[in-house]
């Protein structure tokens, strides 16, 4: 029975996890956090820290987190509030009771005499299996038994770049005892495959570039992962309506680069049948090769706009650099909205609920020139050459893989470049 507020953060931690549907939390990594971040943000326009979730999702948390936590987690589970939440799922015995307070004797009585049926069809139900399972020995479900060395678990791209990309998976899990077998392309439950023990090999398409952790999976225990890496081949331009859609529309229009800017406009929207009615993202991704470029010493320079192609409230441009490990994610957004945002470099995340980001607030209508400087894993961003914030880092993402440049409704870039602070060297540069 949900009757404090610890129970309603519990209740909702579980109804948030069904939604997700990937592994067991006490089975999550960082990445795994990162990404609910990210979708929480995406969904309810509220940033939280990455120590935060991580807080509220220990196993024993007793503690009473911020309004606007709880109201995000409310809103990620489509109610208006955290007291909606709470007035949806307070008991219907205990609404009654509120609200008609003499039909509480009544109320009881009938409960006594249901809880009676209950418990008699629940004891000749337990009978009923003790004399079945006398009859017969079965095997406990659930339960995985495995050596590691025993297991393989490999993967190639049916194409050396470009997305979509059929991977193939090789894999052996003859040896293990388990009722069920999966393979999962990254951290989303949802692009999960089943497999069969007596077989070797699944194909499984991937539809966005980067670096993807695939995971093999009996019942719910991860026995092997391996990394999928899908390059482009040059910058690729996406249409989707939300961050998990599991299958983009690309825009792949010959006239895409005009007077030396990347763009897609509302007439390429129409063309590749595009809802206007719908919020909608543009995202433009170039993943390759960088020479072991690592994410705690590197320059990045970018100038980009947003296009008024929709009547947004808020709209927002995000510049993320991949990582093999993970991404820096550094967004701009009209002044009015900055409370939305969230900056994230490495292992640190700053969002504009508990911070001040207001020096992200632009006129995003206009050209916007972005220099990301970082050395020793301290990132200092600047805005049309001024510095508007600094923050260091314990943990890099890895080799940089790539760019994804983000925008809601759709945008413009002009160009980008990328250089390596401890040879101090350009190591990539496009003027399209």
């Amino acid at each position: 029975m949900i009757n404090n507020e610890g129970s309603y953060i519990a209740h909702c931690k579980r109804l948030i996890e069904e939604k997700l549907g990937w592994l067991p939390s006490n089975q999550w990594k960082q990445r795994d956090y990162l990404n609910l971040i990210g979708l929480l943000e995406h969904k309810t326009g509220i940033g939280l820290s990455l120590s935060t979730i991580k807080r509220i999702w220990k196993p024993d948390y007793k503690g009473t987190p911020h309004p606007a936590t709880l109201e995000a987690l409310a809103r990620f589970l489509d109610y208006t509030s955290w007291l909606d939440f709470k007035a949806a799922h307070l008991p219907n015995a205990e609404k009654t009771l509120h609200s008609n307070p003499e039909k509480k004797r009544k109320t009881r009585h009938k409960y006594r005499k249901v809880i009676a049926v209950l418990v008699l069809i629940f004891v000749l139900t337990v009978a009923s299996m003790i004399f079945t399972q006398s009859k017969k020995v079965s095997k406990p479900t659930g339960q995985v038994s495995f050596q590691p060395k025993e297991v393989t678990f490999s993967s190639n791209n049916s194409v050396t770049a470009g997305a979509p990309n059929t991977v193939i998976f090789n894999y052996n899990v003859s040896t293990v005892t388990a009722d069920s077998f999966f393979i999962q392309q990254s951290w989303n439950r949802f692009k999960r495959d089943e497999v069969l023990p007596e077989n070797t090999t699944l194909t499984s398409i991937y539809y966005y570039p980067g670096v993807h952790e695939a995971k093999l999976i009996a019942n719910d225990s991860v026995l092997k992962e391996t990394i999928v890496r899908v390059n482009t081949k040059g910058w690729l331009s996406v249409a989707r309506y939300s961050f998990i859609d599991n299958v983009p529309t690309y825009i792949r229009n010959n006239d895409l680069i005009k007077a030396g800017i990347l763009q897609v406009t509302k007439d390429h929207l129409r063309m590749n049948n595009i809802d206007l009615n719908k919020d909608l993202m543009v995202s433009y991704f170039y993943v390759d090769e960088f020479k072991e470029v690592g994410s705690g010493n590197f320059t990045l320079e970018t100038r980009v706009r947003s296009d008024s192609i929709l009547n947004l409230a808020c709209p927002e441009i995000s510049v993320k650099i991949l990582g093999e490990d993970g991404i820096h994610s550094i967004p701009l957004t009209t002044r009015g909205c900055v409370g939305n945002l969230f900056v994230k470099f490495g292992d640190v995340t700053k969002n504009g609920k508990r911070h001040d980001l207001s020096a992200f607030g632009v006129d995003v209508y206009e050209w916007q020139l972005m220099r990301i400087n970082v050395q020793h894993n301290v990132a200092t961003v600047s805005l049309n050459k001024d510095t508007i914030f600094e923050v260091a880092f314990s943990e890099d993402i890895g080799e940089i893989v790539g760019f994804n440049i983000n925008f809601s409704g759709s945008g413009s870039l002009d160009y980008l470049e990328l250089n390596d602070e401890n040879f101090n060297k350009k190591v990539y540069r496009t003027d399209f």
